[in-house]
C-alpha cells in the first residue's frame, strides 16, 4: 500500500508541475474582394502580392514558438467566360517556393521546408498570386499554421529538483529502515 501511495504522489507531482506542449493554430486571411485576374493582363491584374502575418491577429510569437506545419487555401472561382481558353491556371509564390493551382479542380501542393522556416522565424510570409493561363476571380487566400505552445522552463527545473529530492528522501528512508 505504501508503494502505491509513493507512485500516486510521484504521478501527481509530474502532472502538477509540468507544462504541456500542444499544437496551436494560427490563421491569416487575405481578402481582396473578388479581383478579376487574367493571364493576358487585360481587364484585370496578372498578379497580386500580399503578406500573410500570423503574429498580430493570431498571436504567434516567433521568439518563443515554432511553426510545425502550414497550408494555404486559395479561394479562386472560374469566371465561366471561356472564349479563348477553357482552362485556368495560377501560380502562388510563397517565400522562395512556387506552387501551381488548376482553378477548376482546386489542386494544391504542400508546403516546403524553406517556406516553413521563413514563417517560423518571422511570423510573416510574402505571397504573390499570378494568373498563368486563362482568367478567374480571386476571392481570398487563407494561411493556417500549426505551432507549438511555449513550455515554461522553470516548471521543468522544479520537476527535476522535486524528483531528485523525492528520490533522496525515499533512499534515505530505505537505508534507515534496513
Amino acid at each position: 500500500m505504501k508503494k502505491f501511495r509513493v507512485v500516486c504522489c510521484a504521478v501527481m507531482l509530474v502532472f502538477g508541475f509540468v507544462g504541456s506542449s500542444f499544437a496551436l493554430q494560427y490563421a491569416s486571411t487575405y481578402d481582396p474582394s473578388d479581383v478579376y485576374m487574367t493571364a493576358l493582363g487585360i481587364g484585370g491584374p496578372k498578379s497580386i502580392s500580399w503578406t500573410f502575418d500570423i503574429t498580430k491577429p493570431a498571436g504567434f510569437d516567433p521568439v518563443t514558438q515554432d511553426v510545425t506545419s502550414a497550408y494555404v487555401t486559395l479561394n479562386l472561382k472560374d469566371d465561366l467566360f471561356d472564349f479563348i481558353v477553357n482552362e485556368e491556371f495560377a501560380s502562388l509564390k510563397l517565400g522562395t517556393n512556387i506552387f501551381n493551382w488548376e482553378v477548376d479542380t482546386g489542386t494544391t501542393s504542400a508546403f516546403t521546408l524553406t517556406s516553413l522556416m521563413i514563417l517560423s522565424d518571422t511570423g510573416k510570409l510574402d505571397a504573390t498570386l499570378t494568373a498563368t493561363k486563362g482568367d478567374f476571380i480571386f476571392k481570398s487566400a487563407t494561411l493556417v499554421a500549426e505551432g507549438t505552445a511555449p513550455v515554461p522552463e522553470p516548471g521543468t527545473m522544479v520537476l527535476l529538483g522535486a524528483g531528485l529530492l523525492g528520490l533522496a528522501i525515499f533512499g534515505k528512508r530505505r537505508i534507515n529502515q534496513g
